[in-house]
């Protein structure tokens, strides 16, 4: 087995840095509140009050009002990243 190999490189959008209270909705309904920290038209980075389960569908709610269907990607500890699953995203 070849230990030098390396990973594919998978290339994303660039993210803009924000700093926006947010909230994540369980499907449970729950909200866990959260700091949105990046975004980009597909994607985002946040950081959570609390510890978050990654690959699980939720919403997003950002600005108060407007809400994403979402699926977190990855997390460690109280930090993650999602896509959004609905093209409105691309207008928020």
């Amino acid at each position: 087995m070849d230990n030098n190999r390396s990973l594919p490189f998978v290339q994303r959008e660039p993210r803009v840095a924000v700093h926006c209270a947010c909230a994540v909705i369980e499907a449970d309904g729950s909200e866990v509140p959260a700091t949105l920290v990046n975004i980009s038209s597909k994607g985002f980075g946040l950081v959570s009050e609390s510890e978050l389960v990654a690959d699980e569908a939720r919403r997003l709610r950002i600005h108060k009002s407007i809400e994403h269907r979402v699926r977190l990607i990855w997390t460690r500890g109280r930090e993650g990243g999602g896509r959004f699953l609905d093209e409105a995203a691309l207008v928020a």
